[in-house]
């Protein structure tokens, strides 16, 4: 699966980007016949990152399929883009919903699953065991919710380490996703 991540940063101990294969959006279809590649954004669907996400990922040719606990009434997005309620809401809903979720992506089939905010929909995702995924830390999950107590460090370090692939707006966050390097590690 190609996606163009110009916005994201390297993690500390990746191996740099070709520059040059950045420098343009990849083709979202191949071939006579090929289908767009599928992402599946799972996320508050009223956050305005995941909101940006998904417009970008459609301008570009992609499918898109939003999956959230939030309902879908006034979003701000495209006809285009899909979006899927989970049954469940609030905290007990990150771990209720795993099954949902699992039987969803079943459905749906994506190329990616693509997670915001590694502790809450980082854990639906985790539990859910779909692959490959994207875990994209956002501040709070990483510096306040490791904070609250050795299990929350725990679920954390949990979902960071089952992620296929980490993606951060910043270097700080991104050092903190990176084994060995967070203060709160074991």
């Amino acid at each position: 699966c190609q996606l163009d991540c110009r916005a994201v940063h390297r993690l500390p101990g990746s191996p740099r980007p070709d520059r040059s294969a950045l420098m343009k959006a990849p083709p979202a279809v191949s071939g006579p016949h090929a289908s767009p590649i599928h992402v599946a954004l799972l996320g508050q669907a009223n956050s305005i990152h995941l909101q940006r996400w998904a417009i970008g990922l459609a301008e570009r040719g992609l499918r898109v399929s939003v999956i959230t606990q939030q309902g879908a009434e006034a979003l701000p997005l495209p006809s285009s883009i899909e979006v899927h309620v989970l049954p469940f809401r609030g905290g007990a809903g990150y771990v209720l919903n795993a099954l949902a979720l699992r039987r969803l992506l079943h459905t749906l089939r994506p190329d990616l699953l693509h997670a915001h905010y590694a502790s809450g929909y980082g854990t639906t995702a985790m539990l859910a065991r779909w692959h490959p995924w994207l875990l994209s830390v956002w501040g709070a999950d990483v510096y306040d919710f490791p904070e609250k107590s050795t299990l929350h460090r725990a679920l954390l370090r949990q979902n960071l380490q089952r992620a296929d692939r980490l993606a951060s707006t910043s270097m700080a966050m991104a050092k903190l996703a990176v084994p060995g390097r967070r203060p709160w590690s074991a």
